[in-house]
C-alpha cells in the first residue's frame, strides 16, 4: 500500500515542518513502505520511510529477525537504529535482552536488560533511575534514561530541578548533554531561558560548541524512550 493510501486512511498526529505526516495513526496491521506495522502509533521520517513502529508479523533486516511485537527504530535512510523486544529474550546471542541499539556501521552499540544499558565491552552505557539524582553534580531526573560516556562520566540527562550552568539557568526539564570532561555541550529547552544574554523559546535546541556562545542548534538527537510498560 503506497503511503498517501496509508495516511488517507489514518489519523495524523503531526506533521513535519514541511507539511509531510510526521506521526499517525493507523486502525489495522498495515505495511507502511515495506514494514509490517501493527495497528497503532506510527512514526515517519520526513522522506515517508517509517522511523518507529511495532510490528505485526515477523520481520527481517539484514542479520536481524525480529518478532511482532517488537518496536523497531529505522533511520531516514532505511538502517536498523534499534529495538525494544516485545519480551526479554536472546537477540544477538545467547544472552536474552529487553532492547539493542545499532551504530551506523550495523553492529550493536548498546543492550539494555532492565535498568541498565551496556556497551559491546561491557561499560555502562544508560541506566534508568528509580528516583530523581544528582550525578557528578547534575541534578537528574528520572523520566529519562541518563546516559554515560565509557569512562563513567554524565553524557546526557533531563534536568530534575534548575542547574546554573555557565551560560545562565538551565530549568527544570532541560535535556542536557555533556562531553567526556563534564563540559555543558548542548541542551533542549522545555522552557524559554536566557543564555549568556541571548533568548531562545520553549521546545528549541542549543549547542554550547564554538566561540561564539550558544547558537540554536538544528541537529540534535533525541533518545528513544523506554516503552510504557517497560519503564
Amino acid at each position: 500500500m503506497s503511503l498517501s493510501d496509508v495516511t488517507s486512511r489514518s489519523e495524523i498526529l503531526a506533521f513535519h515542518d514541511s507539511g509531510v505526516p510526521a506521526m499517525m495513526v493507523i486502525s489495522a496491521d498495515t505495511d507502511v513502505r515495506g514494514v509490517p506495522c501493527r495497528a497503532g502509533p506510527v512514526v515517519l521520517h520526513e522522506n515517508g520511510l517509517v522511523a518507529q513502529a511495532a510490528l505485526s508479523k515477523p520481520w527481517a533486516l539484514g542479520h536481524c529477525i525480529f518478532e511482532p511485537g517488537d518496536l523497531v527504530i529505522l533511520r531516514a535512510d532505511g538502517s536498523l537504529e534499534g529495538v525494544w523486544l516485545a519480551k526479554r529474550r536472546p537477540f544477538a546471542d545467547d544472552t536474552p535482552i529487553d532492547a539493542a541499539f545499532f551504530g551506523t556501521d550495523g553492529y550493536i552499540d548498546e543492550v539494555i536488560v532492565g535498568e541498565r544499558g551496556f556497551d559491546s565491552e561491557g561499560r555502562l552505557r544508560s541506566r534508568r533511575l528509580s528516583s530523581p539524582e544528582t550525578i557528578d553534580g547534575i541534578p537528574c531526573s528520572n523520566t529519562e534514561r541518563v546516559r554515560f560516556h565509557a569512562s563513567g562520566k554524565l553524557e546526557h540527562a533531563e534536568l530534575g530541578g534548575p542547574f546554573a550552568s555557565p551560560h545562565g539557568l538551565l530549568p527544570k526539564g532541560t535535556l542536557v548533554n555533556f562531553d567526556e570532561n563534564g563540559r555543558l555541550t548542548g541542551a533542549f529547552l522545555r522552557e524559554a531561558a536566557a543564555l549568556s544574554g541571548k533568548e531562545f523559546p520553549a521546545n528549541s535546541a542549543v549547542s554550547f560548541v564554538g566561540a561564539g556562545g550558544p547558537t540554536r542548534d538544528t541537529r540534535w538527537k533525541f533518545y528513544t524512550p523506554d516503552p510504557p510498560g517497560r519503564r
